[in-house]
C-alpha cells in the first residue's frame, strides 16, 4: 500500500515502498507528477449482488417480521414485529415514515386502513393471551383474535397522523376489523366475569362511538389457539370457531337490518377431528377458506396425552350455504397468518410450515409459484393484486411484481 504523506517545505520523507523502490512525496506536487509513484492503491469495491427479477424493494425492519400490510392504493408499506413496533415505509423508495409505532408487545398481527391513515395492530402482551391470527393479507379487510379473562386488550386502532406517544382510539380483547371501505372500524369484545359480549363500532370520519351488547357465542368447549374469530370484508359477519372444528357465522349488524349478533342458522359447517390453522374470507365475502389437518390423540411417555396431524389440505366453503366447494391437498400444515385470497380471488397465498410461500390456483389447486424456495412470516397483495409484500424472519420485508413469482396458469 502506497501511503502519501505531506512534508514540510524543502524535506523529503520516506513513508511506503512498492516493491523494492523507495516513494517520496514533495510537498506541492500531486502523487501523479512525481515519476516513480503510483497512486493509493484501492480495495476493490465488493459487487452487489445482483437484484432478483421482479424483486422492487427490500426495508430493514431491524428484528424479525412477524406481519405486513399494504394500503388500498399500494403507497403506504407496514411491517410489525418481535421489536414491539409497527413501522410504516414508502412503497416508491422503501424510506421510513415518521417514528415507530411502539406497542405493549411483539407485534403479531396488523392491517392498514385503505387510505392509509388508520392502523390495526396486535400484540402479546399478556401471558393470558391464546394466540391467533388474521388471515387478510391482501387488503386492509380485518383481524380477529381472543383473549382470556383479566389480560390486557390485545388489539389497538391508531390514527397515523396523530404523532406516536399518544393513545390508540378503540382497544378490544375479542377481535378489531377496519372496513373495506375504510369508514368503520369494528370490534368484538366479552366480559367471561359478567357473561356479556358487545360490538363496538367507530365512525372514523366523525368519531362516532357506539356500542350493541349481544348474547355470547354459544361456546361448548374451549377457543382454539390459533383461529377464533374472523370478519368479513364488509364486516357484516363474524365467523366464528368453535373447538377448532365448527365453524358458525354470526350477523355483526353493519350496513343491514339484521339484529346484531343474531346466529346465521344457516351456516354451521364442522370439521370433526381436525385441527383448524388458517381461514380468511375472500374479497367478495362470498367463500371462506379454511385450512385444516387430521388431529389424532396418543399417550406420551409421561403420561399426557399427545398429539400428531396428518392429511393437510385447505377447503373453500360457500358462504351462506356451508357448502365446502372445493378441497386442494397441502404438503405440509399452514403456519400463522397462513392463507390469503389475492383481490380478484384467483390466487391464494399460503405460508407452508416446512418450505415457506406458496402461491396456489384458487381454482385447480395448483401451486403456480414461487419458482425458488423463499422462506417468510407472513404476506400481503396490494390492492391491485399485482404486488407481493413479504415479510423475513432474518428482519427485512420485500416488495415483489407478482407476475415475476408466477409460472402459467395450468388448466
Amino acid at each position: 500500500m502506497v501511503v502519501f504523506q505531506r512534508a514540510p517545505v524543502g524535506r523529503i520523507w520516506p513513508v511506503g515502498f512498492i516493491g523494492p523502490a523507495i516513494v517520496c512525496v514533495v510537498l506541492g506536487l500531486p502523487p501523479a507528477a512525481l515519476p516513480h509513484a503510483s497512486a493509493p492503491d484501492k480495495a476493490p469495491a465488493e459487487a452487489a449482488a445482483p437484484k432478483p427479477p421482479g424483486l422492487i424493494l427490500t426495508v430493514n425492519h431491524g428484528d424479525e417480521v412477524w406481519c405486513v400490510s399494504v394500503s388500498a392504493d399500494g403507497s403506504t408499506l407496514a411491517t410489525g414485529g418481535k421489536d414491539k413496533t409497527a413501522r410504516l415505509w414508502n412503497a416508491s423508495d422503501g424510506a421510513q415514515r415518521a417514528e415507530p409505532r411502539v406497542d405493549e408487545g411483539t407485534i403479531r398481527d396488523l392491517s392498514l386502513s385503505p387510505d392509509g391513515r388508520y392502523l390495526v395492530t396486535r400484540h402479546t402482551g399478556s401471558s393470558a393471551v391464546v394466540f391467533v391470527n388474521r388471515p387478510h393479507r391482501g387488503k386492509p379487510l380485518g383481524s380477529h383474535g381472543f383473549n382470556g379473562q383479566g389480560a390486557k386488550p390485545l388489539y389497538s386502532l391508531w390514527d397515523l397522523s396523530i404523532p406516536t406517544g399518544r393513545k390508540p382510539l378503540m382497544t378490544a380483547r375479542g377481535a378489531m376489523a377496519i372496513g373495506a371501505d375504510g369508514k368503520e372500524a369494528l370490534a368484538f369484545d366479552w366480559d367471561d366475569a359478567s357473561d356479556k359480549a358487545w360490538f363496538r363500532r367507530l365512525e372514523l370520519a366523525k368519531r362516532r362511538k357506539r356500542d350493541t351488547q349481544v348474547a355470547p357465542p354459544d361456546w361448548t368447549g374451549s377457543l382454539h389457539p390459533k383461529e377464533a374469530f374472523v370478519f368479513s370484508p364488509d364486516l357484516r359477519r363474524l365467523a366464528a370457531f368453535r373447538n377448532g372444528y365448527a365453524l358458525c357465522l354470526w350477523n355483526t349488524g353493519a350496513g343491514t337490518g339484521s339484529a346484531a349478533g343474531s346466529p346465521d342458522r344457516s351456516v354451521r359447517t364442522e370439521f370433526v377431528g381436525s385441527r383448524i390453522d388458517a381461514a380468511c374470507f375472500r374479497a367478495d365475502g362470498k367463500v371462506f377458506a379454511v385450512a385444516m389437518a387430521t388431529m389424532s390423540e396418543m399417550p406420551g411417555a409421561d403420561g399426557k396425552p399427545k398429539y400428531t396431524y396428518s392429511d393437510p389440505r385447505l377447503q373453500l366453503v360457500e358462504v351462506p350455504s356451508g357448502q365446502v366447494l372445493k378441497e386442494f391437498k397441502l404438503s405440509d400444515r399452514l403456519a400463522e397468518n397462513g392463507v390469503a385470497f389475492s383481490p380478484r380471488g384467483d390466487l391464494l397465498c399460503c405460508h407452508v410450515r416446512s418450505t415457506g410461500l406458496e402461491l396456489r390456483d384458487a381454482e385447480t389447486g395448483n401451486v403456480r409459484g414461487p419458482s425458488v424456495p423463499m422462506k417468510v412470516t407472513s404476506a400481503a397483495f396490494s390492492g391491485d393484486g399485482k404486488r407481493l409484500f413479504v415479510g423475513r424472519p432474518v428482519g427485512t420485508a420485500e416488495l415483489w411484481e407478482l407476475d415475476a413469482l408466477l409460472s402459467p396458469a395450468k388448466n
